[in-house]
């Protein structure tokens, strides 16, 4: 199965959409497989292309490209919006109630992300 991935795009080539800190905001390449460095974390991807594109709408320089997963996917069921995704991870690892918000609609978690090719 396909998922998607949305990546800023840049002059650095393409990172992590959110989260704009180290060790959170990841670089992404084309054809390599991507992985959180930060243990026992996920990287957030959507099921479908139209959720994909909805949420690279809000966002500036984002592209969207279709990827290959490890690990299961999973549905998150709360997490941080957007720009407090660090505290939801810290609080994930500390296994302490997070009271963020819902995820973008079509989210999964997985375990590496492959950027295979941009939709345009």
């Amino acid at each position: 199965m396909l998922y998607y991935k949305v990546v800023k795009t840049g002059r650095q080539g393409f990172r992590s959409a959110i989260v704009l800190r180290r060790p959170w905001r990841l670089d992404y390449a084309v054809g390599e497989w991507t992985k959180p460095q930060v243990p026992d974390t996920k990287l957030f991807v959507f099921e479908s292309l139209n959720a994909a594109r909805d949420f690279a709408a809000r966002e500036s320089n984002a592209a969207v490209f279709c990827c290959e997963v490890e690990g299961e996917p999973t549905h998150p069921s709360r997490m941080a919006w957007l720009g407090d995704l660090c505290s939801f991870w810290q609080a994930y690892l500390q296994k302490v109630p997070y009271a963020g918000g819902t995820p973008p609609r079509g989210t999964v978690w997985v375990d590496a992300v492959k950027l295979i090719e941009e939709v345009k």
